[in-house]
C-alpha cells in the first residue's frame, strides 16, 4: 500500500510535527538553514520553475488517470469528473459511491487505439487537453505568493510540455516491458478484477461494479489493456493536500511517493523531477528515495521491500537507478532518522543549537551524474547567506532599550520570544447580534469593565467552532483558551480566533488573565530576513497593496505587514541583514507564527 491506514487516535505527534525527507536533506546540508526554514518558517523566493514542476507532474498524472477505453483523444479535459473523497480527504472507500468512470459509456472497440503508435498518439493528445490549464493554475498559485521571484514570461511553455511527453515516453517503456514480461497468470488475475488494497487512480473505486475488470479482453494482452495494467499509483489530483502521505507506524516520519509501479510481482518507486539533473539537489534526491524505501518497508510489516528505485529527469530526459538498501541498511536509516526526530522535534532547538555548518555541494552532469572533483560552497546557493553568520551575516545583537532620534525618552525593546499575544479569558457574553448566513453572529463579551468584540473571519466553513459560537447566548459564562487579544487604532479590543483558539463552557484548569492588564502595543527589534508584498484588485475595482517584512532575533521571528501608504520611504531601503526597531506595534498571531500590524501610530527605524 502506498498509503497506509492508521488509528490516528493514538497519534500524539500530528501531521505538522512529523519528520520528512526534505527536512532531513535540508538539515544534513546545513543545520542553520533547516532552522531558518523549519523553525522560523522563512520562505525562500518562489521562482516560476518551482511551479512549472508541479504543472508537469499534474498533467502527467491526469493523463495516467484516464483510460483509452473511456476517453476519446480529443475529449474535453473535464470529461472525467472529480473523484469523490471521504472525510479524510482521500478517495472514498465506500463501495456504494459512484465513481467518475462509472458515469462514462465505454468507447466502441473500433474507437480504442490498439497499436503502440495509436496509444502514444492518444496519450499525446490528452497531454494537450490538460497541460495548458495545469500550467495556468500553477501560474495563478505563483502570483498569489508573497515572495514571487523571477519572471513568468520567461517560462518556455513548449519545453515544459516536452517534459510531460518525456514522462509519458518513460511510462510507455514500462508498458512495453510489461508486454514482454507479464505472465499469463497475472493477466488473468487482472482481468478477473483483482485490485490492490489501495488501487491506482483510474476513475473507479476500491472494486469494480461487475466484479471483473470492465476493459478486460481475451488472449494476448493488448496495448490498451497494458495501459490499464501498468498504471502506477500516484496522488489522485483531486485528493486534499497531504492526505495521501504514507506515515511511519509510530507517526514520527511521513512521505508522499510520486509513482509506484506494482506489476510483475515487483514494486518500483519513481521520483519524477522536472529538471535535467544538473542541480546540486540531485544528491539529496537519491537519499530521499532511500528514505522512501525505508518508509515502504516499515509500513509493510518489515516484510515487503521495494524492488527498484528510480529518478526520472524529464528535462534531460534520462533515468537514474538508485541502489535499493539492504535490510541492514534500512534498519540503520530508520534508526538514524528516529534519532534525528528526537533531536529536532521532541523539543524545539534554539538558533544557537543549529550552528552554520554547511556541507560542500557537488556538481552534476545531466541525468544526475556526479562530476568527480567538484566541491563548491553551499552558501553561494543559499537564500539566507546575507543574514547567516556562516556567510555574510552575523548573529542578532538587538539592544534592550533605545532612544530614537528626536525624542527624549528611551524605548524598552522586548525580545520577540518574550512578547505575549495569547490569553485565557474568563468572561461573559454581553450581546449576540445575528447576521445573515453564512456570517457568524456579532458577539461582544465583557470582563469587569472591559468589553471586547469577537473577530471570527478566520473561521472557515466546516470548522466545529461554528456551531459553538452560533449557540452562544447573552449572559452566558465562557472561557476562551488561547484568545488573541488585539486593539484597533480606535482603541477597540478584538478577540481574534486562529486554529489554537477554543471556547469552553465548564471550568478548565487554565491560568486566566484580564483584558485590561494585557499589553497590546509593543516595542520590538530584529534583523531583516526579507521583505514581501501582496496586491490585487478589490471588490470595488481599486488596486490594493500590502507590504511586509520578516524580522528575527535569537528568541523568535515575526511577520509584520501593513498597507503600502503606512510604511513610509524607509521601507524601500530595507535589505536582508538590516537591524530594525519598531515602536507601538500591534501584535497578532496565527498558530505558532507571531505577527505584527502597522497602524497609523506605529513607527520604525533602521539602526
Amino acid at each position: 500500500m502506498p498509503v497506509n491506514e492508521l488509528d490516528f487516535s493514538n497519534d500524539v505527534i500530528g501531521p505538522y510535527n512529523r519528520l520528512s525527507a526534505s527536512q532531513v536533506i535540508t538539515y544534513d546540508g546545513c543545520p542553520r538553514q533547516w532552522f531558518y526554514e523549519k523553525v522560523y518558517k522563512f520562505q525562500i523566493p518562489q521562482y516560476p520553475v518551482m511551479y512549472v514542476g508541479k504543472a508537469v507532474e499534474e498533467t502527467f498524472c491526469r493523463v495516467l488517470m484516464e483510460s483509452p477505453f473511456l476517453i476519446p483523444s480529443g475529449a474535453h479535459r473535464e470529461t472525467m469528473q472529480a473523484t469523490p473523497l471521504g472525510d479524510d480527504g482521500r478517495p472514498s472507500r465506500d463501495a456504494g459511491v459512484m465513481f467518475p468512470a462509472q458515469h462514462i459509456i465505454p468507447l466502441q472497440d473500433n474507437e480504442v487505439p490498439q497499436t503502440l503508435e495509436g496509444l502514444k498518439e492518444w496519450a499525446h493528445r490528452r497531454v494537450d487537453a490538460h497541460f495548458e490549464v495545469c500550467l495556468i493554475k500553477q501560474k495563478q498559485e505563483w502570483e498569489k505568493h508573497v515572495r514571487q521571484a523571477g519572471d513568468w514570461d520567461e517560462v518556455n511553455q513548449e519545453a515544459c510540455r516536452i517534459m510531460v511527453l518525456n514522462a509519458i515516453e518513460f511510462h510507455f517503456e514500462e508498458i512495453q516491458r510489461c508486454m514482454n514480461e507479464i505472465t499469463a497468470s497475472e493477466i488473468e488475475q487482472w482481468r478477473t478484477g483483482t485490485r490492490h488494497q489501495v488501487p491506482s487512480p483510474d476513475g473507479f473505486g476500491i472494486r469494480f461494479p461487475t466484479g471483473k475488470h470492465p476493459f478486460s479482453g481475451e488472449g494476448k494482452l493488448s496495448f490498451p489493456e497494458a495501459w490499464e495494467l501498468t498504471r502506477p499509483w500516484f496522488v489522485d489530483p483531486h485528493a486534499q493536500d497531504f492526505a495521501m502521505n504514507a506515515i511511519h507506524p509510530d507517526f514520527w516520519f511521513q512521505g508522499e511517493y510520486d509513482l509506484v509501479y506494482r506489476w510483475g510481482g515487483r514494486t518500483k518507486i519513481v521520483d519524477l523531477k522536472a529538471s535535467n539533473g544538473t542541480s546540486f539537489r540531485s544528491e539529496g534526491y537519491q537519499h530521499q528515495l532511500q528514505m522512501y524505501a525505508m518508509l515502504w518497508w516499515v509500513t509493510h510489516e518489515r516484510v515487503h521491500s521495494v524492488d527498484e528505485l528510480e529518478i526520472w529527469y524529464v528535462g534531460h530526459p534520462s533515468k537514474k537507478v538508485i541502489e535499493v538498501p539492504t535490510t541492514d541498511r534500512l534498519l540503520k536509516i530508520e534508526s538514524r532518522l528516529k534519532s534525528l526526530y528526537d533531536e529536532l522535534k521532541l523539543t524545539t532547538p534554539t538558533i544557537e543549537d543549529c550552528t552554520p555548518q554547511p556541507t560542500p555541494i557537488h556538481t552534476y552532469a545531466p541525468g544526475g551524474v556526479l562530476i568527480d572533483g567538484s566541491n563548491d560552497s553551499r552558501c553561494d546557493q543559499c537564500s539566507w547567506s546575507a543574514i547567516c553568520p556562516g556567510s555574510k551575516g552575523s548573529d542578532p545583537q538587538i539592544p534592550n532599550e533605545m532612544q530614537l532620534a528626536g525624542t527624549n525618552h528611551s524605548l524598552d525593546i522586548v525580545p520577540l520570544g518574550k512578547t505575549v499575544v495569547r490569553l485565557n479569558l474568563k468572561c461573559r457574553v454581553f450581546s449576540v447580534m445575528p447576521r445573515p448566513e453564512p456570517a457568524l453572529p456579532a458577539i461582544r463579551i465583557v470582563q469587569g469593565q472591559a468589553f471586547g468584540q469577537f473577530e471570527t473571519r478566520s473561521i472557515k466553513p466546516g470548522d466545529p467552532r461554528i456551531e459553538t459560537i452560533s449557540k452562544l447566548s447573552k449572559d452566558q459564562e465562557i472561557l476562551i483558551e488561547n484568545a488573541i487579544v488585539q486593539s484597533t487604532f480606535k482603541g477597540e479590543i478584538l478577540i481574534k480566533f486562529d486554529p489554537w483558539t477554543q471556547i469552553h463552557f465548564e471550568n478548565e484548569d487554565l491560568e486566566t488573565s484580564t483584558i485590561l492588564g494585557h499589553r497590546t502595543r509593543w516595542n520590538i527589534g530584529g534583523i531583516v530576513a526579507y521583505t514581501f508584498s501582496k496586491g490585487g484588485i478589490g471588490a470595488g475595482g481599486k488596486p490594493w497593496l500590502r507590504k511586509g517584512v520578516v524580522l528575527f532575533d535569537s528568541t523568535g521571528c515575526i511577520h509584520i505587514d501593513g498597507w503600502d501608504n503606512q510604511w513610509g520611504p524607509q521601507y524601500d531601503m530595507l535589505v536582508p541583514g538590516d537591524t530594525v526597531i519598531f515602536s507601538n506595534l500591534s501584535l497578532d498571531a496565527w498558530a505558532a507564527q507571531l505577527r505584527g500590524e502597522i497602524q497609523h501610530n506605529t513607527s520604525f527605524r533602521r539602526i
